[in-house]
């Protein structure tokens, strides 16, 4: 008797329409759950990318240097970088910019891409952004003065892989060497210092 009242159940039109509407809300809830898994992989094979290293500290202070002798003893790479901003001059002429110091690992990941390819910011020399170039009417080859230094410039920065998105970095990029920070005597006290492992 229940066997007989499910399958005549079954069959009617109203119960077919609930089943259909299951069947489709299981398919979605499974697609999304794939969908959502390839992204988390994805999102975490490329932020190692977008961060230049795998872990990051920022700290508006110097990082102590047993921090980094320590990181350095455990077999980490670790990497340092000092932004901040500062006028500079090609002749007369003044520019806000936006340095970033960089050390020689930089970037550990992704690809800084630079006009000649390949480039990196050396001792004793620097990479312009575009804009920068432009509003200074320089090119690679010539050179500009940063705090107390005058520093060649070895190309132009394209793309940086950590860039992101700032809307409030208003002022063009000028890389340079960690080497050449101490020496322009620019005042980076309380400036964002970053630490990649």
């Amino acid at each position: 008797m229940i066997a007989r009242w499910f399958w005549r159940e079954w069959r009617s039109p109203s119960l077919i329409i609930v089943w259909l509407a299951l069947s489709l809300a299981v398919a979605c809830v499974l697609a999304l759950g794939s969908i959502s898994d390839r992204m988390e992989k994805g999102l975490s094979q490329q932020s190692r990318e977008f961060m230049a290293g795998d872990r990051t500290l920022q700290s508006s202070r110097e990082v102590p240097k047993a921090w980094l002798e320590e990181a350095r003893k455990r077999g980490l790479n670790v990497g340092e970088q000092l932004t901040f901003a500062t006028m500079t001059f090609a002749g007369d002429t003044p520019q806000l910019a936006s340095v970033k110091a960089v050390d020689s690992v930089y970037p550990m990941y992704g690809e800084l891409q630079t006009r000649p390819g390949g480039v990196k910011a050396q001792p004793g020399s620097v990479l312009l952004a575009p804009r920068l170039m432009a509003l200074l009417n320089l090119k690679t080859g010539d050179t500009i003065d940063v705090g107390d230094v005058t520093l060649r410039i070895a190309g132009e920065v394209v793309q940086e892989p950590d860039s992101g998105f700032n809307p409030f970095q208003m002022a063009p990029r000028l890389m340079m060497n960690m080497a050449d920070v101490a020496k322009n005597r620019c005042d980076t006290a309380g400036e964002p210092r970053d630490v990649a492992v």
